[in-house]
């Protein structure tokens, strides 16, 4: 299956208090690029990320972005300094006991001490976040290939239809190339007899033969015709049948298809096979910009 290059998917996974997103898109890229934003506390996380984009897209530059929320209570740690907390009920109590004043001293009042607790964020389970990462993560590529796969997908039947309107004008060139020569030669002799005319001057038929021969060699576009057509069914059955990634092989295909084209542009010299070829010159080139966004 063929897929193109330009796709976006999105994953969610949450357990616990929990949540981590995942968006990534793609768009053409002649390599894979791929680029991660993510909190500095899941950055330990990137490498692995990489590594299973790396096993599914071969070619794209993908934009990944990762967000991460805990509204899990059970990550927090309320510390207190047992130290400075029985140094401040010390010298309180003693202070009552001194000032012969009522000591109420409790809980409540300890809180307003400032300094006397110390809140921390718990180290997070490093394999739950993990998991969250790659639910999420396996979610945005399955997403993410099934638009690439649809797009590829269009892009062939769009390869097919320029395809047969390559192949309808390369029949004709097909057919008028064999018949260049002896419209050569009768236009060639016919030339003669108008710059000779009035003049009793016999044509010089072996001559004459010898400049169409050299005409003919010159002007054949057999091989060329051979390997156009070999080219078209190559591309037609990668197209096909491919499960491999086919942007850079149908790119190079693409490339060789418009050398042969342009090499019997250059060498019929016959307008109508001129015309056929401007016209798959066109085609090809609507081949190459589609082909430039396949994976």
């Amino acid at each position: 299956m063929i897929y193109s290059m330009t796709g976006y998917g999105k994953g969610t996974s949450e357990k616990d208090g929990r949540t981590v997103v995942l968006e990534m898109r793609s768009v053409n890229q002649r390599f894979l690029d791929i680029t991660v934003k993510m909190p500095r506390n899941l950055l330990a996380y990137e490498d692995g990320i990489r590594k299973s984009i790396q096993k599914k897209l071969a070619r794209g530059k993908v934009d990944v972005f990762v967000t991460f929320t805990d509204t899990s209570s059970q990550d927090v740690e309320v510390i207190p300094d047992e130290g400075l907390m029985k140094a401040y009920v010390e010298t309180l109590t003693k202070a009552a006991e001194e000032m012969e004043i009522s000591n109420r001293l409790n809980s409540t009042d300890l809180l307003r001490i400032p300094d006397l607790f110390t809140v921390t964020q718990k180290e997070i389970d490093a394999e739950v976040i993990r998991s969250l990462i790659d639910e999420a993560l396996n979610s945005a590529l399955e997403s993410m290939l099934a638009m690439r796969k649809k797009e590829g997908a269009a892009t062939v039947e769009s390869f097919r239809r320029i395809l047969s309107d390559i192949e309808c004008c390369f029949a004709v060139i097909k057919e008028r190339a064999p018949g260049v020569p002896a419209d050569y030669k009768e236009k060639f002799t016919q030339r003669i007899s108008e710059l000779m005319d009035g003049e009793n001057v016999e044509i010089d038929r072996q001559r004459l033969a010898t400049e169409v021969a050299i005409f003919a060699d010159k002007a054949c576009i057999d091989e060329e015709i051979t390997r156009f057509t070999t080219h078209l069914a190559h591309f037609k059955a990668i197209i096909g049948e491919s499960e491999e990634p086919v942007g850079k092989k149908l790119d190079f295909l693409i490339q060789e298809m418009n050398r042969e084209i342009n090499t019997i542009g250059s060498k019929a010299n016959d307008i109508t096979i001129t015309e056929n070829v401007i016209a798959i010159k066109s085609e090809i080139e609507k081949l190459r910009e589609q082909v430039q966004n396949l994976e």
